[in-house]
């Protein structure tokens, strides 16, 4: 079974890495897939370059192999989808199932994703929940698309696809944009991200006006 996180990384922080790590432990996997998007599709662009967020990204797994990046959507010529992810990833990783990371806000938006329907025969849901969304809101969307929401962590080893699993894991309250508004403002960022990219956003000057 495969952890798969997507994203802008625009930077990788503290929050990113230890929600993946308790995802980890929970589903019983010994690494985690960093998938960086080379320009988000539902998201106003980065303000890094693709090289730098690639950068910072590297540093990462280089200081713990428990990450692994994946620059598949960074290769790809182009415009990049999920589906088109996990097509690959699956073509790679025939025998594994594949368990998509993503909050709940992602996952209500699911249905409006390029090719939505074929999802469920790709991958599972590791859905992070988060206050103000019930269980019967997020099942309202997600069933349409053929996703069945279980309970026990242990189904998703058993089957294949198409199962979306809530859970409860420490968030931390750091986001990308908060880091970045904070070098903005001169503000010190340590300890929201690893110090490896710490040392990479001061050294390049990155998010400042």
């Amino acid at each position: 079974m495969r952890l798969i996180f997507g994203g802008s990384f625009d930077p990788v922080h503290v929050g990113h890495l230890r929600i993946l790590r308790e995802l980890a432990e929970v589903l019983g996997l010994h690494s985690a897939h960093l998938m960086p998007c080379k320009a988000p599709v539902h998201k106003a662009s980065t303000e890094a370059s693709l090289t730098a967020r690639l950068d910072m990204l590297q540093r990462v797994c280089l200081d713990d192999d428990f990450y692994k990046l994946d620059s598949r959507e960074i290769n790809r010529s182009s415009l990049s989808y999920t589906i088109d992810s996990l097509l690959s990833l699956q073509q790679d990783f025939p025998d594994e199932s594949l368990v998509l990371v993503m909050g709940t806000d992602s996952a209500l938006s699911l249905p409006r994703w390029h090719r939505s329907s074929e999802l469920a025969s790709l991958c599972h849901l590791a859905i992070l929940r988060r206050p103000g969304v019930s269980t019967e809101t997020l099942a309202e969307g997600l069933s349409p698309l053929g996703f069945k929401q279980v309970l026990n962590a242990d189904l998703l080893v058993a089957a294949k696809s198409g199962l979306a699993l809530e859970l409860n894991v420490q968030q931390l309250d750091i986001s990308s944009s908060d880091v970045r508004a904070r070098v903005k403002k001169g503000k010190n960022i340590r300890y929201l991200v690893t110090d490896a990219v710490f040392d990479y956003i001061c050294d390049n000057k990155l998010y400042r006006d």
